[in-house]
């Protein structure tokens, strides 16, 4: 028998049969992710025969910088199965991908040091295409580091900054200074009073420094500030003389410097000696200065204005209110001469004299405050004085006086029944309860009842000051006490009665005058007809009434209206 097959093929043992292996179709599509817009693409899978594989056709993206994915279709005979080359299986509902390609050797960029203002370089690592990542910079106290992004394409690495701006060698990034806010400088104006704040305009670490201006002031130095933009954020400012100023103080003026000087001493035996006058400023309290002292003489002794026009005002403490001039000598005074027990030979004498009958004289006295223990002596029956041993006056005490008597040319002051003092150590004084308040303009010298300067200590100008006292023991003028020892001459301050009262111009008067404390007439300012103003002090300047208005300012009572 002869075998043969479908297609007339012979079958036999040795050359057998085979099989016909099944078409399989109408096989579902696939899908891959288009890499350019991230949407699925379908791909036909063709017919094939069981146990059969192909590999499918897939769109190329080489040029976008994608490598395709190899998708393999195994036919079976329950159908076909694609799978990648990772063997997942890949369907319409889970799609292939493609492979980014990794770009490599990319040109490095710069960013400029903010250290050095030199280019520094940063390397630009691989990375995929598509993907971006962000570049190690170093870090600089005080400045912001910059963001540099590298994003890669398939023509190689894009670096921008967060400005968007691209970065290469040639174009480095820069660093950003930390932010300094703007800010104020308060300003203390010279007669104490707070000044327009000044403004530091908003800058950044790394910004030159800045150098502002102060408003002019007459008499004052320009002040200049420097401001120095911190790496912290806050502004450093600093005066002219390298001080800080800080959010908490104010910066204040500096007067006009005075140069150091001298004036001319002659001394007792002749010789013309310098007296140094020491520099100083515009602004600055008055001094005093005194001349070498020398034995049985008082020295002169002179009080230093700083100008504002740079040159230092000398006055003599006796005639404080006459400049002395470059030519003017300062002379020594020679002190009275003194009996042997240490008295003032005006007062005592150790030549026997006329002696009088003790006589009505009503005083208060005081002994002085730095002379100790005075005795107290008894008027005998031979009209001669001699000391009570176990009696005596204490120092800085006041005693009431009813008689005066000279015996042997001394006078003495009684303060008890038949006790009496020496006139030399006390002095007469009128007990007083009133407010006095020095002139303006310069500062006042203060005495000791001893008829002594004190130089450690002066009356500011225009400030008030209470009175307990009045004495004409110093130099034989009138002097009111302000402290315990310290006594400011009538010529250097007056009486004003405290007040609260409102005082109001007549309105048929366009301009109502200004007087000075001292009466004079202030020609650069007036009040306003039917205007109030405010009193604070009453005084009398010549016997005439006044109200005071201002620091230095004075109305009569006679032109204004009282709304007491």
């Amino acid at each position: 028998v002869v075998v043969k097959d479908a297609n007339g093929n012979t079958i036999t043992a040795d050359d057998p049969a085979t099989y016909t292996a099944k078409t399989i179709s109408n096989n579902k599509p696939v899908a891959v992710t288009d890499p350019t817009n991230g949407k699925p693409v379908s791909i036909v899978v063709p017919d094939g025969k069981v146990g059969s594989s192909v590999t499918l056709n897939i769109p190329n993206h080489d040029s976008d910088g994608y490598i395709a994915p190899i998708l393999t279709a195994t036919y079976g005979p329950s159908g076909v199965v694609v799978k990648d080359a990772n063997g997942n299986t890949i369907t319409a509902d889970d799609p292939a991908t493609y492979t980014a390609k990794t770009i490599s050797n990319n040109e490095a960029v710069a960013v400029t040091d903010p250290t050095t203002g030199k280019s520094v370089s940063i390397d630009v690592p691989d990375g995929k295409v598509g993907s971006s990542v962000t570049l190690n910079i170093p870090d600089h106290n005080g400045y912001i580091t910059p963001v540099l992004t590298a994003t890669y394409s398939p023509n190689g690495a894009i670096v921008k900054d967060a400005n968007n701006n691209i970065i290469t060698v040639d174009n480095p990034a820069t660093y950003t200074g930390n932010a300094n806010p703007a800010t104020n400088v308060n300003v203390k104006n010279p007669d104490g009073t707070n000044g327009e704040p000044i403004n530091i305009p908003a800058g950044k670490y790394g910004d030159p420094d800045k150098t502002i201006s102060l408003p002019e002031v007459s008499g004052y130095e320009t002040p200049k500030i420097t401001v120095t933009y911190g790496a912290n954020g806050k502004p450093l400012i600093k005066d002219q003389d390298g001080n800080t100023i800080s959010e908490d103080n104010s910066y204040t003026y500096t007067g006009v410097e005075n140069k150091k000087t001298t004036i001319n001493v002659k001394t007792p035996d002749g010789k013309t000696v310098a007296l140094d006058i020491p520099a100083g400023r515009y602004g600055d309290n008055p001094v005093k200065i005194s001349a070498q002292n020398i034995s049985g003489y008082t020295a002169p002794t002179v009080i230093v204005t700083y100008g504002k026009d740079g040159k230092p005002s000398i006055s003599n403490v006796k005639t404080p209110d006459k400049k002395l001039s470059d030519t003017d000598v300062l002379t020594y005074t020679k002190n009275p001469s003194h009996s042997s027990n240490g008295n003032h030979t005006n007062n005592e004498s150790n030549t026997p004299s006329e002696t009088t009958s003790p006589e009505q004289n009503v005083q208060n006295i005081a002994t002085y405050s730095e002379k100790g223990q005075i005795n107290v002596y008894a008027l005998g029956s031979d009209n001669k004085m001699s000391a009570i041993g176990n009696r005596g006056l204490a120092y800085q005490s006041t005693w009431y006086s009813d008689q005066k008597v000279t015996v042997d040319g001394i006078q003495y002051y009684r303060v008890a029944t038949n006790e009496w003092v020496k006139a030399s150590q006390v002095y007469p004084y009128e007990d007083v309860n009133f407010d006095v308040r020095t002139y303006d303009k310069t500062a006042k010298v203060l005495y000791k009842s001893e008829d002594e300067i004190i130089n450690n200590r002066m009356l500011a100008p225009n400030t008030s000051w209470f009175s307990d006292r009045v004495t004409y023991v110093i130099n034989g003028e009138k002097y009111y006490r302000v402290a315990t020892n310290e006594f400011v001459s009538a010529k250097d301050a007056y009486v004003y009665e405290p007040t609260n009262m409102v005082v109001t111009t007549n309105v048929n008067i366009p301009a109502t005058a200004l007087y000075s404390a001292k009466g004079e007439l202030v020609t650069n300012r007036s009040l306003a007809a039917d205007t109030s103003w405010l009193v604070d002090s009453i005084t009398y300047i010549n016997g005439v009434k006044y109200y005071r208005v201002a620091t230095n300012e004075f109305v009569k009572a006679s032109d204004v209206d009282n709304n007491h």
